[in-house]
Order: C-alpha cells, then structure tokens, then sequence
C-alpha cells in the first residue's frame, strides 16, 4: 500500500474500509 499507512490504520481502527489491500 502506498496510501499511507497512518491512513490505512486510521480506517482500520473505525471500521471503515474504503478499499481491499
């Protein structure tokens, strides 16, 4: 992943998963 990985992990931790990694 190249989104950021705070980003991702900020998604993650809401339960909010825009996008399959």
């Amino acid at each position: 992943i190249s989104l950021g990985d705070d980003f991702v992990r900020d998604i993650l931790e809401k339960g909010e998963v825009l996008y399959v990694r």
